[in-house]
């Protein structure tokens, strides 16, 4: 029984661990405008909702338009991804809720560098583990 709790508390750490990892990729991906790597970290069919820029976005096709539509217009982007809090609904199926705050460098603001633009709020997503160590 106590190798059973053990093995629950080590599942659990390593399933916060991994959700945490996730949450920088997203973030540094957004930041880098790496297409390959969001294709990678969310599914093609993921549902944005980002009041702040328009309507919901209803594909990862769509996000990705969507960061293509900006990066011209920006030098740099900074995503931080804080404070997550996660309920676990399966083995692999958890609902994840952080604060985000980014950062928006845009160009034209002089130099050295563009108008700074806040944003933020907080994410609430649905993870799913797709392949073991994914």
């Amino acid at each position: 029984m106590v190798r059973d709790a053990l093995e629950l508390r080590l599942r659990h750490l390593e399933t916060k661990e991994a959700i945490h990892d996730l949450l920088a990729a997203f973030g540094r991906a957004l930041d880098a405008f790496d297409e390959a790597a969001l294709r990678r970290i969310v599914t093609p069919d993921i549902e944005l909702r980002h009041e702040a820029v328009g309507p919901p976005m209803q594909s990862s096709a769509a996000l990705i338009a969507s960061l293509t539509l900006c990066k011209p217009r920006l030098r740099a982007m900074q995503h931080f991804i804080t404070n997550a809090t996660f309920d676990l609904l399966e083995a692999d199926r958890a609902v994840v809720r952080a604060s985000v705050l980014v950062m928006h460098e845009v160009k034209g603001g002089g130099p050295p560098s563009g108008r700074l633009v806040p944003a933020g709020g907080t994410y609430t997503m649905q993870v799913v583990q797709t392949s073991p160590g994914l």
